[in-house]
């Protein structure tokens, strides 16, 4: 058992803080101009409580975001408070006093309005009203206290028609609460248990981590180990050996070490062997910088049992655990500028003299100060505590205090003695209070010599005892610098003494506290152990400086807090005590992508290399960062790599590691310079290297250079997935800023089929220019001494800038000869400094090549090179020499002998294809010609790259086959077939060009065949991406073309020619499809998610622009035959299609298994075939019980065996040939079993190929799942195909076989195919009706049969429709009688084409107008069966036809009614429960979009809220409605919840309704509401605490959001919402505050959920008009048409006002008519009217009746009623006779309707409609990251 003690002094917690006491009060002064008038308002607030120790704090928030109390959460108290709040007229005028409008001017504390009988009277300049409460504030239960104070209203007496007067202020007032501490185990334990697979043995082991601390608040030892961690593995112990790591490289290998905060524990010890029982520890003292918020520690066992009794057993145990500090930051303490005077009196106008008040100051105005105070001071991390791990006494601890290293210095002086050289050690100790004093920790200075682990105590410097500067220094100096600072050195070691500053160079050195005998490093500088020279920390002939940010003691040393400057002088370094490195970081603006790199299947092994030669040796400036951009995404990731303060390194590169593994993987223990982990880049992201911030677009960033094109997404150029993608290097490099220019890249594999690249492959720290191998020769010359055949190596630098120049690069051209993994180096021909020729070759030649082609060599090697081996080998280009090397390009194949292979090219040559002009450090046979037998006469001269090869012209070429398989779009592929080119190469100009669909031009992104070599099997795949080798085999494909393979749905043709735009029909070879075709159905020749495969005739042929469908098989078709996947796919085979037809196991008595008669039989539906044998390399094979492979020992080999005349092979079992007699082909023995051999059902296959590779060609059965008793069980009777199903399936259909249960031997019928077993009745419903809204036209009625899928319906079936409601069918019936049911099993019947054209062929029959499809939704519609009497039996209904449909709950109009889908029986009476009737979204509509015809399922839920209720009378009665139109009666199974948004809190409250599982009410309500409420369970179906989600505030924001209900805050997104949360409810928010009121959806705006709050949708009562809504006036479980009430009244003193001419209008009445008389408060807009106080009319010559309405003429209608009617009189509560009761309203002539049901859309809304407010969508909030305030705890 292993176990880390981690020991930590006092930490301090902090209970309760308050803010300042100097907290001001919030004073805001308003201004508002109306006509002319300029009006001042100031309104005020403050809030204070006394302490416990009676000392006035104030409960006011700086701001709305900052809490004014901190309160830890078991420590919370109920304040006593006094409130101030006041609104001042600070207007001058006397004629400027304000009138407060009540309802929206109020002093409001906590959502209380106080009652303020002032605000009922003008307010007069000068003047101020101050409202002064005691208030009980409980910290405990309530985190926020809004305080709000507003005046609004007019100056009516102001001039040029009075002014108008706003003033507003508001604080939330937040409580912000700390969680207590949670204290953890002292020591964590991880047992584990290791079982080797190749012993067996089990490794037994244990460790542990304990980490302690001193808590300064009581004194006690405590935990600082979390409780709740990650342990991410598990596994391991007898006598264990641990592995030790790599020398020099601790921290990277996987081995055992102790680790804290990223750095290993340096134990000499830890690798020694552990014995049985026994138990290592290790116990150091570290210090932890509370600014930091997690301190990982974690310890591994890695080792084996080698020495143990029980053998060779691997060991493996881990644990990980985390110091986690939770910081919150401290309360505001700003200094308040000196306020305003306010107090005193207002400067009067000189013009004007108050009348109505004088001039005064206001009464009882606060002393505020105007809120315009600096921000507080933000607290460096520096200034945060550092909490000292030290070593724990029994008694109490001793702190100590941090003090670190800051500059070591051992200047660059040439000539005089080591020993007169001025050095110094400065020193800092960070804490000001004891800055002057001595230090009393026993601490000492010393070095660690060389390579040794342990300090040379004999130069140890005791700083105990020593003085600190006044400045914080303690600086040591050796006599020689002292004699140069005099005055700056503290202390001065003698000359010649044992002490740092008198050792010469470099050295690690460290402050320790303790002696010999025990000590902690306190902070460290270089890496003990390992000899500093040479190494990053080596500063010898310079100095070392610490970067001022990094202010803590750090051990182990960190690299990166540090600056070491080279080859500085005594004139170059600062004088010591003063802390200031003087570096400026450098400004990287040349920084350069130069590889991005992901080795083949090494994803922890990627990479990305910059370069940025001029910031070499140097520090990089703040702000740069590498920021991936994840394929298909609109926006950066936020996750990014940090460059500030990276030291590159002195090749200028900096290379970025996705984990150290990539240091394994290319051998080099030094090549990553920063671990980016997942951050690194993936090989499909876009890359950018920011200077700055991180924005959501480019244009917002400072990009200084790019990979790749932001946001795209698909088949990538830049995808560089187990590849790389290398720059080229021109002279000068430039980065390319925003824009990505794939020009100056080599993208590997990128979409155009370049091959894969491993490590081998790869050159980290090394930019090289491209350079391939054209051509290697080995002539066919007979008689002649191998060493005297001219031979030659060419190749080639593409760079057209490098041309005679000599290569810069360390390239070699080596040999890997035979079976030779390595290079034999003896070979080597270095061209590091050869020329480059002027056409951009370098020609190798052996002396005899020399002499035959002289100059043309470039150079000729007399040694044992390339071109002195005789016959073939593997030859390549490399970067590097033999301790490390990579390929750059290669011929041949790595580790296998080229003779007698693909890359043999002795007796010829091999040349590289001109269209492969990139290196491979993998070869591609593809990209390459060999030619044997060629003599020296036949190869062309060096310096000439023209392979000068005849190519083919593929006439013969003919399209076999196109793939598009299921699921694996990325692997589809078209399969090109001409014998006659096998092995040569495709002439010029031959391409495959595809049309898209409904395109009359075929695309100009096509495929060139040019140059292709064909194999020698004939055919060329053309596949779409790499992904096919995976999905196929890795030889399948020839070609890789992207996005121009063909689709589906594109028509495809080869073609010679170049206009592809204009082919004549001459060059046209071979095609597929109809080119440019729509068509009303769909295409016959689409293959989507399937595939097309070509009949094979005797003679194949191609069919030039004709296609001729006749010759295909195409899945699925327009006939819907089933996808295909993979698995059915058969590339580089062309075959004869053959299917299975019958498949027996008869149900006999009294016969033994083995003596059952059983056969299969197959069918050749290809007439050339009968009669012949089966050339194709076909079996039968039987995949027994749920075996997913076949069971090859029964296999039955097709191949040779002749097919009947008829088309039939039957293969029988022994009894089966004895029943059947010749009518079996083929029978099983005793000795050669075959699939007819099998007892009972099993699943069989006719495949095509062998054990190591087959596909499926016609497959009976599901694979993978034993047929017993399952739809596909065919014991005891038979299977039959049917007849229509003529083509080979490679995934079973059942809707295409028929089983026979009970099936005796002679109902077989070999060599017959008999398919008449019918079912006897078949099973129809109804399961949906369509009359989408946008077009008449795209109706259809859709029926279902799950008996009759496939098959034509036997039975007289009709369908009819009522209409009228007269119980009679209409006359226009559909005939369902010989009609073929669909082999999915629907039967769509629509009205038009036009219908089939929109949902893309999926209607079965086009019946026309006026027929039962053609139901405007209020139609009712049965299937009917005539009986032999003649009458029609309903089987299934919709609707029913007793009635008119219109607005019953049967009236779909213009949208669908869906049938419910575990509603599946057949029905005679409608059942309005099995139905849902969709609105679709649209204003209650639906859409064609919204239908989907051939499929069943249940329409998506719709549901939003319809009310909010936070009633005046009693807060008991708050409750939430919500609402589905289309589930009412059924249960919520949806991911939902119901949530609700406090103020302005952007997160939800805690407490949340998970409403997946409830269920609405008949009528569609679920009401939420409180307990205490009294709702009856009639109206609220859910009682909740009081503060649950129903506990719903005028000023809060409820959402109904998708999520999986683990808590409030953890949603995808929202749904329905009701307020915009985050944002308040100040300014234009102040509309939907529905406190002591209600708010109502609309019910004529849409009826759909809106994830965006839009005021106009809802009425807000009592909104901006002051009315309060009481209990009793809300409806919860109704949804009624709420019209908005009267305003308040007004005071009757004001002015009045007219616009009319000839009229008499008492105060506030208003009139734009003529001759008119209005009683007061009426409103008139008609001519010659009376009108009676508070109505109104539009109407002529009507009079009405106080608060009438009347839009019609010469009416009369009673109080509160509304009428449209002419000539109408209506009394009070009269129901007849165009009579309306008191609020009813009446819409047309004599027609009356009840209260409250008005459908008048313009009447509602004249009263109702908000006013138009613009909403910001809200924020939808994620994981959110609490700010708190400085306290430090472990849990």
């Amino acid at each position: 058992m292993k176990s880390i003690h981690l020991f930590l002094s006092s930490i301090a917690l902090l209970p309760i803080l308050a803010s300042s006491s100097t907290n001001p009060p919030l004073v805001v002064e308003t201004t508002r101009t109306k006509n002319g008038n300029l009006c001042t308002i100031q309104t005020s607030l403050n809030c204070v409580y006394k302490d416990e120790n009676g000392i006035e704090q104030p409960c006011l928030s700086n701001t709305d975001k900052e809490p004014f109390l901190h309160v830890r959460e078991d420590q919370c108290q109920t304040l006593d408070a006094t409130v101030t709040m006041s609104v001042c007229n600070l207007n001058t005028r006397a004629d400027f006093s304000v009138r407060p409008i009540l309802g929206k001017s109020r002093f409001t504390f906590n959502g209380v309005d106080y009652v303020v009988n002032e605000l009922s009277s003008d307010i007069a300049p000068g003047q101020c009203i101050q409202v002064v409460r005691n208030e009980k504030l409980d910290t405990c239960t309530t985190k926020n206290y809004p305080m709000t104070v507003a005046l609004e209203g007019p100056m009516p007496d102001a001039p040029n028609g009075g002014g108008y007067c706003y003033g507003y202020a508001h604080r939330k007032n937040r409580v912000r609460h700390i969680p207590k501490p949670i204290q953890g185990d002292s020591e964590i334990f991880a047992d584990c248990s290791t079982e080797s697979d190749f012993t067996g043995h089990v490794c037994l082991s244990t460790v542990s981590i304990s980490c302690k601390y001193i808590d300064r608040e009581d004194g006690l030892q405590k935990s600082c180990v979390s409780i709740n961690d990650d342990v991410p593995f598990h596994a391991n112990g007898n006598i264990i050996t641990p592995y030790p790591p790599v020398p020099e490289n601790s921290n990277k290998v996987n081995s055992t070490y102790f680790r804290f905060n990223a750095s290993d524990f340096m134990v000499p010890y830890v690798f020694d062997d552990i014995l049985q029982s026994n138990c290592k520890t290790l116990t150091r003292q570290v210090q932890i910088d509370t600014c930091r918020k997690k301190w990982p520690m974690s310890v591994q066992l890695n080792g084996n049992m080698t020495k143990s009794v029980r053998g060779n057993s691997y060991c493996y145990c881990y644990l990980f655990r985390k110091s986690v500090i939770r910081v919150f930051p401290a309360p505001p303490n700003p200094s308040p500028p000196t306020p305003p005077d306010v107090t005193k009196a207002p400067t009067a106008a000189p013009t004007v003299a108050p009348t109505a008040a004088p001039t005064v100051a206001p009464t009882a105005a606060p002393s505020p100060i105007v809120e315009a105070y600096s921000a507080p001071p933000t607290k460096k991390a520096s200034q945060f505590p550092t909490i000292d791990i030290t070593s724990m006494p029994s008694s109490s601890p001793v702190p100590l205090k941090p003090i670190i290293l800051t500059e070591i210095t051992d200047p660059a002086i040439i000539g005089g003695s080591p020993n007169d050289i001025p050095r110094f050690v400065e020193m800092y100790v960070p804490d000001v209070s004891i800055h002057g004093d001595a230090i009393k920790d026993n601490l000492k200075l010393v070095i660690f010599p060389g390579s040794s682990t342990e300090p040379d105590w004999s130069t140890a410097f005791d700083l105990k005892g020593k003085t600190v500067d006044l400045d914080g220094f303690v600086t040591l100096c050796n006599e020689a610098a002292d004699g140069i600072y005099i005055d700056a050195c503290s202390y001065v070691a003698p000359k010649g003494s044992s002490s740092p500053v008198n050792v010469d160079g470099c050295y690690n050195i460290a402050i320790v506290e303790g002696d010999a005998n025990e000590y902690t490093i306190v902070d460290m500088y270089g890496i003990p152990g390992r000899v500093c020279t040479g190494t990053i920390s080596d500063f010898s002939d310079g100095r070392a400086v610490r970067l001022d940010n990094s202010t803590f003691p750090n051990s182990p040393w960190d690299q990166y807090n540090w600056e070491v400057i080279k080859d500085e002088d005594i004139d170059g370094i600062e004088e010591p005590g003063d802390w200031n490195p003087g570096i400026t970081p450098c400004d990287p603006s040349d920084i350069i992508i130069t590889e991005v790199a992901y080795p083949n299947g090494l994803a922890s092994s990627r990479y990305v290399e910059l370069y940025l030669p001029q910031c070499a040796g140097q520090r990089i400036k703040p702000g740069i960062k590498l920021v991936r951009w994840p394929e298909g995404s609109n926006q950066p990731s936020v996750i990014h790599i940090a460059l500030q303060d990276v030291i590159v390194p002195k090749d200028g590169f900096i290379i970025i590691c996705q984990s150290l593994a990539a240091e394994s993987t290319f051998s080099d223990l030094d090549l990553c310079d920063v671990i980016g982990g997942n951050r690194t880049p993936l090989g499909t992201d876009s890359i950018l290297v920011v200077d700055g911030p991180i924005a959501s677009n480019i244009s917002g960033m400072n990009v200084i250079d790019s990979y790749g094109f932001p946001g795209s997404s698909g088949t990538l150029s830049s995808d560089f997935t187990n590849g790389r993608a290398v720059r080229y290097r021109p002279a000068i490099p430039t980065n390319s800023g925003a824009v990505w220019n794939p020009s100056q890249w080599i993208v590997y594999p990128s979409n155009d089929g370049k091959n894969v690249v491993g490590p081998e492959g790869m050159d980290p720290r090394v930019w090289v220019n491209p350079i391939i191998i054209t051509e290697i020769t080995d002539p066919d010359i007979v008689g002649v001494n191998p060493v005297d055949i001219p031979r030659f190596v060419e190749m080639y630098i593409p760079d057209d800038n490098l041309r005679m120049k000599p290569v810069k690069d360390n390239l070699k051209l080596v040999v890997f000869p035979g079976s030779s993994k390595e290079p034999d180096w003896s070979t080597a021909f270095n061209l590091k400094g050869k020329m480059v020729n002027s056409k951009g070759f370098i020609t190798l030649c052996n002396p005899a090549g020399g002499q035959r082609y002289d100059e043309l060599c470039d150079y000729v090697a007399f040694s044992n090179t390339a071109v002195n081996f005789d016959g073939c080998y593997n030859v390549g280009i490399v970067q590097g020499d033999s301790e490390r090397y990579s390929v750059v390009d290669m011929y041949g194949i790595i580790g296998s002998s080229c003779v007698g292979t693909i890359t043999d090219f002795s007796d010829g040559r091999a040349v590289r294809l001109q269209n492969t002009t990139y290196p491979e450090s993998a070869w591609d046979q593809y990209n390459w010609e060999i030619i044997k037998g060629e003599d020296i006469d036949d190869i062309q001269d060096p310096g000439d790259w023209n392979p000068d090869i005849t190519p083919c012209d593929p006439r013969d070429i003919i399209i076999t086959e196109l793939s598009d398989p299921k699921s694996r779009g990325l692997s589809r592929y078209i399969e090109l077939y001409l014998p006659l080119c096998a092995g040569q190469r495709i002439k010029p100009g031959v391409k495959l060009i595809r049309w898209p669909e409904l395109s009359a031009q075929p695309s100009m992104s096509h495929v060139i065949l040019q140059n292709v070599v064909v194999p020698k099997d004939g055919f060329i795949l053309v596949c779409r991406s790499v992904q096919a080798l995976q999905t196929f085999s890795a030889d399948t494909c020839e070609i890789f073309a992207g996005d121009s393979t063909p689709s589906g749905k594109d028509a495809v043709a080869v073609v010679i020619g170049d206009n592809i735009q204009s082919i004549p029909s001459s060059d046209f070879i071979d095609s597929y499809g109809y080119p440019g075709s729509s068509g009303s159905m769909k295409s016959p020749s689409d293959f989507t998610d399937g595939r097309a495969m070509r009949l094979k005739p005797i003679n194949p042929s191609n069919s030039g622009q004709l296609w001729k469908p006749e010759q295909w098989l195409v899945y699925p078709g327009n006939d819907r035959k089933n996808p295909v996947g993979p698995e059915g796919m058969d590339p580089r085979v062309w075959i004869n299609p053959v299917i299975l037809t019958e498949i027996t196991d008869p149900s006999t008595d009294s016969v033994s298994p083995g003596n059952v008669p059983r056969l299969v039989e197959m069918y050749f539906s290809d007439n050339h075939v009968r009669g012949e044998p089966v050339q194709d390399n076909l079996k039968l094979v039987v995949f027994p019980g749920a075996a997913t492979e076949p069971d090859w020992s029964t296999a039955f080999d097709l191949k040779g065996k002749f097919v009947g005349t008829d088309g039939f092979i039957t293969v029988c079992n022994g009894a089966g040939s004895l029943y059947y007699g010749q009518l079996c082909d083929f029978a099983s023995s005793s000795g050669n079993p075959n699939p007819a051999d099998y007892d009972g059902c099993y699943n069989v296959a006719i495949i095509q190929g062998d054990e190591t590779s087959y596909n499926i060609v016609d497959m009976y059965g599901v694979i993978g799942y034993n047929c017993r008793g399952t739809e596909s069980d065919f014991s005891d009777g038979r299977a039959v195909r049917l007849t229509n199903a003529t083509y080979p399936e490679s995934s079973w259909e059942r809707y295409h076989w028929r089983i026979i249960k009970g099936a005796d031997p002679d109902m077989a019928d070999p060599h017959q195919w008999v398919d008449d077993i019918l079912p006897s009745f078949c099973n129809l419903i109804i399961t949906e009706l369509a009359s989408p809204i946008d077009s008449d036209n795209a109706r259809y009625i859709e029926l279902y049969s799950d008996n009759c899928a496939g098959r034509t319906i036997g039975d007289d079936f009709k369908v009819v429709h009522y209409d009228g409601g007269d119980g009679k069918p209409e006359p226009e019936q559909i005939d369902l009688e010989g009609l073929v049911i669909g082999d999915d099993g629907f039967l769509v019947l629509c009205t038009t084409i036009e219908a089939n054209i929109i949902y893309d062929g999926k209607c079965d029959f086009i019946v026309g107008k006026n027929t039962p499809a053609d139901n405007d939704g209020n139609e009712s519609v049965a299937i009917v069966l005539e009986t032999p009497s003649g009458e029609l039996g309903v089987v299934d209904i919709y609707g029913r036809p007793d009635r008119d449909g219109t607005l019953t709950d049967q009236d779909f109009t213009d949208g669908r009614a869906i049938r419910d889908t575990s509603a599946t029986e057949a029905s005679d009476e409608w059942n309005p429960d099995d139905w849902f009737i969709v609105p679709g979204g649209r204003d209650s509509n639906a859409e064609a979009d919204d239908m989907d015809p051939r499929e069943w399922k249940d329409p998506p839920l719709q549901i939003f809220i319809t009310e909010l209720a936070d009633p005046s009378d009693t807060a008991a009665k708050r409750f939430i409605e919500i609402y589905t139109p289309n589930y009412p009666g059924k249960v919520i199974e949806d991911d939902l919840m119901l949530i609700r948004f406090e103020g302005d809190s952007s997160l939800p409250v805690d407490d949340y309704v998970c409403l997946k599982g409830m269920e609405f009410n008949d009528d569609g309500f679920m009401v939420f509401c409180r307990l205490d409420g009294g709702w009856s369970d009639k109206k609220c179906q859910h009682k909740l605490s009081m503060d649950s989600v129903a506990n719903v505030q005028g000023t809060d924001d409820v959402a109904i959001v998708r999520g999986s209900c683990t808590d409030s805050s953890s949603y995808d997104n929202i749904v329905d919402i009701f307020g915009v949360p985050g944002v308040g409810v100040e300014g234009p928010y102040v509309e939907q505050v529905f406190t002591r009121g209600r708010a109502v959806r609309r019910k004529d705006v849409d009826k759909a959920p809106k994830s965006i709050f839009d005021a106009d949708d809802w009425i807000i009562l009592p909104g901006t008009n002051g009315n309060l809504v009481d209990s009793e006036e809300c409806d919860p479980s109704e949804w009624n048409d709420v019209v908005m009430p009267d305003p308040l009244p007004d005071s009757p003193s004001s002015p009045s006002s007219s616009k009319g001419k000839g009229s008499s209008l008492s105060p506030k009445s208003s009139s734009k008519g003529k001759g008119n008389t209005l009683s007061p408060k009426s409103s008139s807009k008609g001519k010659g009217n009376t009108l009676s106080p508070k109505s109104s009319s539009k109407g002529k010559g009507n009079t009405l009746s106080p608060k009438s309405s009347s839009k019609g003429k010469g009416s009369t209608l009673s109080p509160k009623s509304s009428s449209k009617g002419k000539g109408a009189t209506l009394s009070p509560k009269s129901s007849k006779g165009n009579t309306l009761s008191p609020k009813s309203a009446s819409n047309g002539k004599g027609v009356t309707l009840s209260p409250k049901t008005s459908k008048d859309k313009d009447a509602i809304l004249s009263q109702t409609s908000p006013k138009n407010t613009k909403t910001a969508a809200p924020k939808v909030p994620g994981k959110k990251v609490r700010r708190r305030i400085s306290e430090v705890y472990f849990n």
